[in-house]
């Protein structure tokens, strides 16, 4: 079950940081978009290793 909370806990940050990224550089897409791919990355690589170990 701790795995599993902190995934959500990442999953909750990961939106929270999305939004506020919408929100404050929404005129900066190149920069929003990179941030979002580096996001996704790092959710997916703690994903993984939460789901082996």
């Amino acid at each position: 079950m701790g795995n599993f909370s902190i995934i959500a806990m990442l999953i909750v940050f990961y939106d929270l940081f999305k939004l506020i990224d919408n929100i404050f550089l929404e005129k900066k897409v190149k920069k929003f978009l990179l941030v979002d791919l580096i996001m996704i990355i790092i959710f997916f690589m703690a994903f993984t290793i939460f789901y082996i170990t």
